[in-house]
């Protein structure tokens, strides 16, 4: 494994010293840029990443073609496991909304890891769980909150991912990602930076009144913390 002294995936933190031995010849330290789909569809040809200090978000892919974010992965997940596990994955994509480094890690060697050892099934099973969860109060949100609400808590998620007060994304992606028209989205984007929560300049957001932000969001956001904070005790 390439050294980085900066940036760790805590998934990997999680597991045993020997699984990380015999991994160690196989992960390939990225650049994995903004934009870049890592998996599309029923594709099942794609490796397994750990992202370090990027953000990749799962979109649905629905028969209508307007898709948006379920979910996001950062330091603390995986991307590709659920295929790399044989389980079916032509509902989603997975898009890096922030660009940065990952390891690459080839989804066989995962697969057989996964088999052969419980111990290692057991933590991804437990991230498996907080991805799930992430999903199914995301697709509750966005069909009884109000896009303003939805916005909120994606910002709240975003930063979180990130452990930043900034992020760095361009307006037409963030549209995408939220399931709002670009026009909307920014109209909404100019009324949380008149109100001084948020600032948005040059493709980048700054978190400015993080208080403020979590009110105008929903409740949606602090029940997946919630949970999230349960799978990790």
């Amino acid at each position: 494994m390439p050294e980085n002294h900066i940036h760790h995936n805590q998934l990997l933190l999680a597991l045993q010293k020997s699984v990380i031995r015999r991994w160690q010849k196989n992960l390939e330290l990225i650049e994995l840029t903004a934009g870049l789909v890592l998996i599309n569809g029923c594709d099942s040809n794609h490796s397994v990443y750990f992202p370090l200090d990027c953000m990749v978000s799962l979109l649905n892919m629905p028969a209508s073609g307007r898709s948006s974010e379920v979910a996001k992965i950062g330091s603390d997940g995986v991307v590709g496991l659920s295929l790399s596990a044989g389980q079916p994955a032509n509902f989603y994509q997975a898009i890096v909304q922030s660009g940065g480094k990952a390891y690459r890690l080839p989804k066989e060697l995962i697969h057989q890891e996964i088999n052969d050892s419980f111990e290692l099934l057991y933590v991804f099973l437990r991230f498996h769980h907080r991805l799930v969860s992430q999903m199914i109060q995301t697709a509750l949100c966005n069909q009884h909150h109000s896009k303003l609400q939805q916005l909120c808590r994606w910002l709240l998620l975003g930063f979180d991912c990130l452990d930043s007060r900034e992020m760095q994304i361009q307006s037409d992606l963030m549209a995408r990602l939220v399931g709002m028209p670009n026009k909307t989205m920014m109209d909404s984007i100019a009324g949380l930076q008149n109100q001084g929560l948020i600032n948005y300049n040059q493709q980048k957001l700054f978190l400015i009144d993080r208080p403020q932000l979590l009110q105008c969001s929903c409740a949606c956001y602090l029940a997946i913390k919630k949970e999230d904070r349960q799978q990790r005790a």
